[in-house]
């Protein structure tokens, strides 16, 4: 990593937008035998949240931009959680897209996958970090699911210092007894904030909100966006939605404001390994401290 300034400069240079671009002499040179031309074929998932082309864009002249939103046919999986109502315009997101004429491997090697899915909830919501983890809690059981299925890779549960405290469980482990909760019943409201927040996290809350815009759905081609599926326990009446207006046919959500591509949103397609991960987990993930619910 102590080259990967130089090395991303010359990739962002490139014309050809590769990922198996040529280093210049000059910067072969410099990073030597550190090279390891197998790294090219080494990133079997990139799974994120809420991943925004601008950080603070127009403020403080940042221009912090990805090069480009195609995901990489050098990625196996990607994988990619965004929020539903977030409004303010410095966190609109980046979505990817699928690599133009790009088919998939028989013979499992290249991009296999590429799943971009709303979740309700703002930045903090779906990303992790607010007061209340109603939401950020889906997504990361999405997110866990995703990763697990197929054993791409594997997860601690529980602090190995102490196997037996269940106060110790950081996400509940196999061996508890399966899980009764069936829904997210959190989303029947809109997330709590934290009580101690103070008056300049309000100011700049209301300062984000006077540069904001509704989010749309599929900016882009080749996005491969759906919704997920505890968008069924959202009481939309009480916790209105700036994308959906609140109409569903099945499993099929209408958009507000239609697309080039259509005006609904469609669900996830079921699967059953990575539903029933997903399911383990509602009701179950541990609080962070500081956290709603956390015991401090």
């Amino acid at each position: 990593m102590d080259y990967f300034p130089q090395v991303y400069d010359e990739f962002s240079k490139d014309g050809s937008r590769k990922p198996d671009f040529d280093f210049s002499d000059g910067l072969r040179k410099k990073i030597g035998n550190q090279v390891v031309e197998s790294a090219k074929n080494a990133i079997k998932i990139v799974g994120v949240w809420e991943t925004v082309g601008f950080h603070a864009e127009g403020m403080l002249g940042e221009s912090l931009e990805f090069h480009n939103a195609e995901l990489s046919n050098r990625v196996a999986y990607g994988y990619h959680a965004l929020g539903l109502d977030e409004r303010r315009t410095p966190f609109k997101p980046t979505l990817w897209q699928w690599p133009k004429g790009y088919e998939v491997r028989t013979d499992g090697k290249g991009l296999q996958g590429m799943k971009q899915l709303w979740f309700s909830g703002v930045h903090s919501d779906v990303g992790g970090g607010h007061y209340d983890p109603a939401c950020s809690d889906i997504s990361l059981a999405w997110m866990l699911a995703q990763c697990s299925k197929d054993k791409k890779l594997a997860f601690t549960d529980e602090d190995p210092r102490r196997p037996d405290d269940p106060d110790e469980y950081y996400l509940l482990p196999d061996r508890m007894k399966k899980n009764t909760m069936t829904e997210w019943t959190s989303l029947k409201h809109q997330p709590e904030n934290d009580p101690k927040d103070s008056l300049y996290d309000s100011i700049t809350d209301y300062i984000g909100g006077i540069f904001s815009e509704d989010r749309k759905a599929f900016p882009l081609e080749r996005t491969n966006e759906r919704i997920h599926r505890s968008i069924r326990n959202r009481d939309l009446k009480a916790w209105r939605c700036p994308m959906l207006d609140g109409k569903n046919q099945g499993n099929s959500w209408s958009l507000k404001v239609p697309s080039k591509q259509g005006n609904v949103l469609m669900e996830a397609e079921p699967d059953q390994e990575a539903d029933e991960i997903e399911n383990k987990y509602i009701g179950r993930i541990r609080p962070a401290p500081g956290s709603k619910g956390a015991q401090n």
